[in-house]
């Protein structure tokens, strides 16, 4: 028995609809689970393949990378220039002007730059 099936039987196992708390989280496609849930009638997930470059699936990791750890100027400056951010835009083209003339946060240009976005 493979794993989709397993889980879509644990998940159907107790027989009162609606009456278990379950959640399923998936980081990948779920093509294989929601065919062994569909043939139990339960909902399908429906995670499909997500293309590599979505730049909505790259914010939380670049984030991490960017925030901890000795600052890695390429990482922050690829950061502040991906078109879906949690920054203004504003923002960050103030902070990129700023990285751009004095590579690094904490110098007086990024100062400047913040003190212009707050």
């Amino acid at each position: 028995m493979g794993a989709a099936e397993h889980t879509a039987r644990w998940l159907s196992s107790d027989g009162r609809p609606g009456s278990d708390r379950s959640a399923v989280v998936a980081s990948a496609s779920t093509v294989l689970q929601d065919q062994e849930l569909q043939l139990r009638g339960l909902p399908r997930v429906g995670v499909g393949k997500r293309p590599h470059w979505r730049a909505v699936d790259k914010i939380i990791p670049l984030f991490f990378d960017v925030i901890w750890g000795p600052v890695d100027v390429q990482l922050l400056g690829e950061f502040l220039n991906l078109p879906v951010s949690p920054l203004r835009g504003s923002a960050a083209r103030h902070l990129l002007r700023a990285l751009a003339a004095q590579p690094g946060p904490g110098g007086d240009d990024w100062r400047v730059a913040l003190q212009k976005i707050a």
